[in-house]
């Protein structure tokens, strides 16, 4: 299958698809763990009562380096099978890229040369305004979600957990009062009237399909950044553009993650938030990648 899509795809849109084969198959190792782990588990056990939940941990550290050595040599090996020539290419001068023509004082022949130091740190200043500007858009979209969600409250709130209890900058009482008990986002489901208490995920739903048009939409626009900025080598190009994708994508998808864990100290909610994230982007995932491509 994998082969199959090399062949007529190439192989960078193949190595996707080959690691989340490799990355789904070993997930039946931690799977079958905790499976193991909850069939055995005692009367009125839970998750935050299991003695053996450091162990789990333990294991899912240890698979975690075990996979990244894994996938590292599978993805050695495929780009043997597959042909290396794109390796080669990454080190000569990216086609596009805008060079000044000196004199060399050493050979006195015209070469190509990088442009001056200060139009290079304005180009990166420009890049990382504007990824800025789009990150605080996505925190606001994550602030709205959280607060619709009940997951932020005022410091004169019972609820405040953490470092609320002392100031909250991000609690809207406009967004959060539909989060109150017996209003349309009441995380007990008690005052939905219409979804049978279902309706308390809309936020996480949307949350999740915002994130997705917002790296959407950031790929081109980092695209075109990345070409702005003028890097000599396809080397620097990709690594340039791998590094801006990778700084958004994770900001936009993990900092509700991060808000919970480090200003709220709330693990029971960063647990709840991590499934409910985990488990909307898989849908979305087996939707976008295998589905809708089958129909069509």
């Amino acid at each position: 299958f994998v082969d199959d899509m090399a062949r007529y795809y190439g192989a960078e849109v193949a190595m996707y698809f080959a690691f989340m084969l490799v990355f789904t198959r070993w997930l039946a190792v931690p799977g079958v763990i905790g499976v193991v782990l909850w069939a055995t588990r005692g009367d009125g056990v839970t998750v935050d009562t299991d003695w053996r939940l450091p162990f789990f941990s333990c294991c899912m550290v240890l698979w975690s380096v075990v996979f990244l050595k894994a996938i590292r040599q599978s993805c050695k090996s495929w780009a043997l099978l597959w042909g290396n020539e794109d390796l080669e290419l990454l080190h000569t001068v990216r086609h596009g890229y805008k060079g000044v023509l000196t004199k060399s004082p050493v050979t006195d022949l015209v070469q190509l040369c990088d442009p001056p130091r200060s139009e290079q740190a304005m180009h990166y200043a420009v890049s990382a305004l504007v990824t800025g500007v789009m990150l605080c858009v996505a925190f606001g979209v994550m602030i709205m979600s959280m607060n619709f969600q009940g997951y932020i409250h005022g410091p004169n709130e019972a609820d405040a957990e953490g470092l609320e209890k002392n100031l909250s900058f991000f609690y809207f009482a406009a967004l959060a009062r539909y989060a109150e008990p017996g209003r349309i986002f009441d995380p007990t489901g008690d005052g939905d009237p219409y979804l049978f208490g279902y309706i308390t995920l809309v936020p996480v739903i949307c949350h999740t399909v915002v994130i997705m048009f917002l790296n959407k939409a950031y790929r081109g626009v980092a695209e075109r950044l990345t070409v702005w900025e003028n890097h000599r080598t396809e080397e620097g190009h990709h690594r340039s553009l791998m590094l801006k994708r990778f700084l958004f994508e994770a900001f936009d998808c993990y900092i509700a993650l991060f808000y919970l864990a480090f200003f709220q100290f709330d693990i029971i909610r960063l647990r709840s938030e991590l499934v409910s994230l985990y488990t909307a982007d898989s849908i979305r995932r087996v939707l976008t990648e295998t589905v809708i491509p089958w129909v069509v």
